[in-house]
């Protein structure tokens, strides 16, 4: 009989600090099941060019550090190998020749076996850079333009599907849009469809585009088959099918605010980077208090659902996850005596 009611407690606990109001797919969670403080670990790089870093990834199980400066003699992208982090390959300079780039846009960063894509705002192109194992030079012939009529939509940013099919955020020259996203066929040169109307929770200054007020941190599930989009300045994030169906909007709320108005609590900023994916989850670093500069990393599964939150030592710009492990940079702190400084955490199991 114990064990009874303490399954029935548990699925009583999860209802309390997860739920949806019906027919609009709202939710609310309180707390997260499982809450962590961290302490990381230093290691030190000896670097000749101190840039900071735009950017982080995991390629090929290996740590991959972009960082497009001014400074033309500093390589944009450097791969270390885990865990020992020490240097493999660098490639990329800042100018408009071979092998050079003027403007990248690090949120489309998609991995392949041979290389990774990245966005070059400049061609207005993904960018395929292929690795051959001991160096990185860029793929022409897979590399992918977009047509003109796309470009000029996606000038705010895009989330590219595959070579057919791209998600754009609405364009900031044409404030009259009343949707979030435009849905293309890049290959067709047209739009199927906008959707997802603008959120409604803060007033928006008659003429000035709401992309301003929401801006967001997306990312793609492991098939693309989903997206994620959190809020900047608000403690709320959407989950998207990738053909533009609202599967949940989940706020960051106390119970007992609930119900009492439609705006979600802003802040200067909460949400500050762009999340990661193992596949199974989402992770993405939040303010822990706006008199607390540390960060928090929040945990999430592709349903919705709330999973862990753990309270870092440090504040983080960027970060990574590998494994169980957790690299990340604070570029306020990265640099000192001639080295770089990357932080590791390990992360606790979860289920």
């Amino acid at each position: 009989m114990l064990e009874v009611k303490s399954q029935i407690a548990i699925i009583i606990s999860v209802v309390l600090l997860f739920s949806c109001q019906k027919g609009d797919r709202i939710c609310y969670v309180d707390v997260f099941p499982e809450n962590y403080s961290l302490t990381g670990s230093e290691h030190e790089i000896p670097v000749s060019i101190e840039t900071p870093i735009t950017r982080i990834a995991v390629f090929k199980h290996n740590l991959l550090l972009a960082s497009l400066s001014s400074n033309k003699e500093a390589p944009i992208f450097r791969l270390y190998h885990l865990p020992d982090l020490s240097l493999m390959a660098s490639f990329g300079m800042r100018g408009h020749g071979h092998n050079e780039f003027v403007s990248l846009s690090f949120y489309q960063w998609i991995e392949e076996e041979d290389g990774f894509m990245v966005f070059d705002n400049n061609r207005r192109k993904m960018v395929f850079i292929a690795y051959d194992g001991d160096s990185f030079h860029i793929d022409e012939e897979k590399s992918y333009t977009y047509p003109s009529e796309y470009a000029e939509s996606s000038m705010n940013g895009n989330q590219f599907i595959n070579r057919e099919i791209s998600i754009s955020w609405s364009n900031v020259m044409r404030p009259e849009l009343k949707m979030e996203y435009e849905l293309w066929n890049t290959r067709e040169k047209k739009m199927v469809k906008s959707f997802s109307p603008w959120p409604k929770w803060e007033l928006v200054e008659e003429g000035v585009p709401p992309i301003f007020t929401y801006i967001k941190y997306n990312i793609l599930n492991g098939d693309n088959s989903r997206f994620a989009a959190f809020y900047r300045n608000f403690r709320c994030w959407r989950l998207y099918t990738t053909d533009g169906y609202l599967i949940k909007e989940i706020h960051l709320e106390k119970a007992e605010n609930r119900g009492k108005s439609d705006r979600s609590v802003k802040r200067a900023v909460y949400y500050d980077s762009n999340p990661v994916t193992d596949g199974k989850r989402i992770y993405i670093l939040s303010k822990s208090d706006e008199r607390n500069p540390r960060s928090c990393l929040e945990v999430w599964t592709w349903e919705g659902e709330p999973v862990a939150r753990y309270q870092l030592d440090r504040e983080l710009d960027h970060f990574v996850i590998e494994g169980n492990v957790l690299y990340g940079v604070d570029n306020g702190n990265i640099y000192e005596d001639g080295v770089m400084k990357i932080l590791e955490y390990n992360l606790p199991a979860l289920y």
